[in-house]
């Protein structure tokens, strides 16, 4: 894992940190007004994503690649979709709305649903 210390000043924003820095972890340190304050934010890449699919469904690491049927996984089920909402919504600060999510077909379509380009 790479780790990377970026010193975030006032006006930055983290969509553009986002562009400029591929790393999985970023730590943003941020001048307070009396000290510095360091926050971690998980930084959304397609590797990460599937990585953490893999997990999530209980997949050997590396087993996903995008094309995978969803009907076809036995990992995937009506809690793993409210597990894919959860981690979007926790680790990546991203929400989508269920019924996209429900109404895919495939890992490349959740991937879609997240709007990365990579």
């Amino acid at each position: 894992m790479v780790v990377l210390c970026v010193l975030v000043l006032r006006g930055s924003s983290y969509s553009n940190l986002r562009k400029i820095v591929p790393h999985d972890r970023i730590v943003l340190a941020r001048m307070g007004t009396s000290d510095l304050q360091e926050a971690y934010i998980n930084v959304l890449t397609r590797a990460a994503l599937l990585d953490e699919l893999c997990t999530m469904m209980e997949l050997p690491p590396g087993s996903l690649r995008g094309p995978e049927r969803l009907d076809g996984l036995e990992g995937w089920t009506s809690l793993a979709t409210l597990s894919f909402l959860a981690l979007l919504s926790e680790k990546f600060n991203m929400t989508v709305p269920a019924r996209k999510v429900i109404d895919c077909k495939d890992v490349n379509e959740l991937i879609a649903l997240t709007n990365i380009s990579e």
